[in-house]
């Protein structure tokens, strides 16, 4: 089942998800949704997905860029891409990153960093990706 959602559910406020999160350094942009999995009103508890973009300064994306060099990802991380869910409220620099991926999703490329380090207990799974050419990180968490 797709869940349709309007522009209103993205949020830009940075005190609200500095208290999902535990960000690396105050962020100069932000956008996100939390995305409930399953099937809301159901029986039992329902988990979420939070999708955000961040924007920060070179300085911090160069040390999210060696935190991953440290954790043994290679210089800058994998590059090439990772599968995010597509969201039409991207910023136009990470959309113009966005191609089909072959299993019909939407892959951006970039290099991997970190997510680990920005988790809280809520959100504890996720993956993150500095988008190629760009100061933005697309974070994708999910409760457990």
């Amino acid at each position: 089942m797709k869940h349709e959602q309007s522009f209103s559910d993205v949020s830009h406020d940075i005190h609200l998800l500095g208290k999902l999160l535990s960000l690396p350094a105050p962020p100069l942009d932000v956008a996100f949704e939390e995305v409930p999995l399953g099937t809301p009103g159901g029986l039992g508890p329902t988990d979420y997905e939070l999708v955000a973009v961040l924007r920060f300064d070179p300085s911090t994306l160069a040390k999210l860029s060696q935190a991953a060099e440290t954790a043994g990802s290679g210089p800058g991380g994998p590059s090439g891409g990772a599968t995010v869910p597509e969201r039409p409220w991207f910023p136009d620099a990470v959309k113009a990153r966005v191609a089909k991926a072959g299993d019909g999703g939407r892959t951006v490329r970039g290099h991997a960093i970190d997510a680990e380090a920005m988790f809280r207990p809520r959100y504890s799974i996720g993956s993150a990706l500095r988008v190629e050419g760009t100061d933005y990180v697309v974070l994708v968490a999910q409760t457990s």
